[in-house]
């Protein structure tokens, strides 16, 4: 008899057991579900027109550098023709400003047609080809306009890295690869717990004054001297070929236009503003030899101090004449 008992209370106990372990996992699964839910939700409801700082990614480096072909097939999904795409670096993406104050939120408002900016701050050309345009092409999106900002500084600026350490700079991607997922799927199988939430704070979602520049010098190096473009000018207009026919097979139309730098202060910070205004004369002798696409010079916004808010970064009034300028050159 006491065995019997002893036996029953034993079995009580394991199906009590499998029963709480069974509404642990139940109870854990909907939450991830909740969770993935909110995720997808949240992404939808901030970012529809401009991409989520993917730097503060907080998994693993492949998962943040395909999180761009994730935005893009989500977003492109829910819009209607024609849109018209942005890529660039921190220019584009309106650094330090929230959507509503930068010049691809401004187009938009002003051609009344939907935008797409997935730009990434401090590319440079060979990571707006491979972290943007291959997104787009590894995902067989397409959009009936793709504008593309030339980030001359930060490219150069790499290149005679390089150079000086003679080391090659690394291969250009060939978008090739397989589809990015959406989000549901990329939230239900990545169980970040509150990490997503880190992740999706925009930092920039308030609206700021505005703030014209002051003159202080930069740090050494950060302009890129005469001898040293020299040297890689080359292969500066190669990269500027490569991202061009890459942005073609994704664009009806794609226009290209060097990043605006505040030439007008740098002789008197002591920088060298002839090669300066060289290295963004070159990048658009480079887009028109390689054809196909509407170049646009920007450099009229380099001659207005009160149009930055350091020598490469608009400020408000810089991304309203941004955004007016590209509406009339745009068609």
């Amino acid at each position: 008899m006491l065995t019997l008992r002893s036996n029953v209370g034993a079995s009580l106990s394991s199906r009590g057991l499998i029963k709480f372990v069974i509404g642990v996992l139940v109870a854990g699964g909907l939450t991830h579900a909740v969770t993935a839910m909110s995720v997808t939700a949240a992404i939808e409801w901030r970012y529809a027109d401009r991409i989520f700082d993917i730097r503060n990614w907080p998994g693993s480096p492949t998962d943040g550098f395909r999180l761009i072909g994730t935005y893009l097939r989500e977003r492109l999904s829910k819009l209607d023709p024609p849109v018209t795409m942005f890529a660039g670096s921190s220019v584009t993406y309106g650094y330090p400003w929230s959507r509503s104050q930068i010049f691809s939120r401004r187009y938009s408002e002003a051609r009344q047609t939907p935008v797409v900016n997935a730009s990434v701050l401090a590319l440079d050309v060979s990571g707006i080809n491979d972290w943007i345009v291959c997104a787009a092409v590894r995902n067989k999106l397409r959009v009936a306009t793709l504008i593309i900002e030339v980030p001359v500084i930060n490219t150069v600026a790499q290149l005679a890295a390089h150079h000086r350490s003679s080391t090659p700079a690394p291969p250009m991607s060939d978008c090739v690869g397989i589809p990015d997922p959406g989000y549901a799927w990329l939230a239900w199988s990545r169980p970040l717990g509150l990490g997503w939430f880190v992740f999706l704070w925009d930092r920039d979602a308030t609206e700021k004054p505005d703030a014209v520049m002051n003159l202080a010098a930069v740090p050494v190096g950060y302009f890129t001297g005469a001898a040293d473009f020299d040297a890689v000018a080359p292969l500066f207009d190669t990269q500027i070929a490569t991202l061009i026919a890459n942005a073609r097979t994704v664009a009806d139309r794609v226009y290209l236009f060097p990043s605006p730098v505040f030439i007008g202060g740098l002789e008197q910070i002591g920088e060298d503003a002839a090669s300066v205004r060289a290295q963004i004369a070159r990048a658009m002798t480079a887009c028109v030899q390689a054809g196909g696409v509407r170049c646009l010079d920007a450099s009229f916004l380099g001659e207005r101090q009160d149009h930055f808010t350091n020598f490469t970064h608009l400020n408000q009034a810089g991304h309203r004449a941004l955004a007016e300028w590209l509406a009339t050159q745009v068609h």
